[in-house]
């Protein structure tokens, strides 16, 4: 719960004005290091301004996480 705490702080404070290609690296860092598995969104507002799966939604039948999981 406090690794998707924290990642929502840094999505949300520090890159509301990046691109989307700017957030996804952001996120697969924590990817990369086994800190996150699961569906990041970015919104402003209304709009969305990222939205996407990282990892698996279910390991057992290795069923990928999408940005509706």
């Amino acid at each position: 719960m406090f690794n998707r705490f924290v990642l929502f702080v840094l999505l949300a404070g520090g890159c509301l004005a990046q691109d989307a290609a700017r957030m996804d690296q952001i996120v697969q860092s924590f990817v990369a290091n086994h800190q996150f598995m699961g569906t990041a969104l970015v919104a402003h507002g209304s709009p969305v301004l990222f939205s996407k799966g990282y990892g698996s939604a279910t390991l057992e039948w290795d069923i990928p996480n999408a940005p509706n999981t």
